[in-house]
């Protein structure tokens, strides 16, 4: 409370069952070990997917932001190429987390999206 941006950093799996946004990683992170990084891009309260979130991207905070969720994301990647055994890991914590539950995807495989017909009169 008080404060503009968020101040506070959470502790990995924090389990607390907070929702705070949505991705499309979800299927992805069936396949294989992922990982998510939230950063500080604009002010609190704002509400999603509107004009004054949008609005905020060109702000020095939001560049900030997003610079330091970059350098967090490379030094991820410097990390698993220093230290492939990390990658080992996260393979056994994955496969453990799944404990043999199999993927259903929701979308069965013959559904296919509605392209429309592009009209031949251009």
């Amino acid at each position: 409370m008080g404060v503009p941006l968020c101040d506070t950093i959470f502790p990995p799996e924090n389990g607390d069952g907070t929702l705070v946004g949505s991705t499309d990683v979800g299927t992805v992170s069936w396949v294989v070990p992922t990982v998510q990084m939230r950063g500080a891009t604009y002010a609190i309260g704002t509400p999603g997917h509107s004009w004054q979130l949008v609005a905020q991207g060109k702000a020095p905070a939001a560049h900030k932001g997003m610079e330091h969720a970059a350098k967090v994301m490379a030094g991820t990647a410097v990390d698993l190429f220093e230290n492939p055994a990390l990658i080992d890991e996260a393979k056994a914590d994955f496969r453990q987390r799944l404990s043999g539950t199999a993927f259903v995807n929701p979308i069965p495989d013959d559904v296919n999206p509605p392209i429309p017909e592009r009209s031949t009169d251009v």
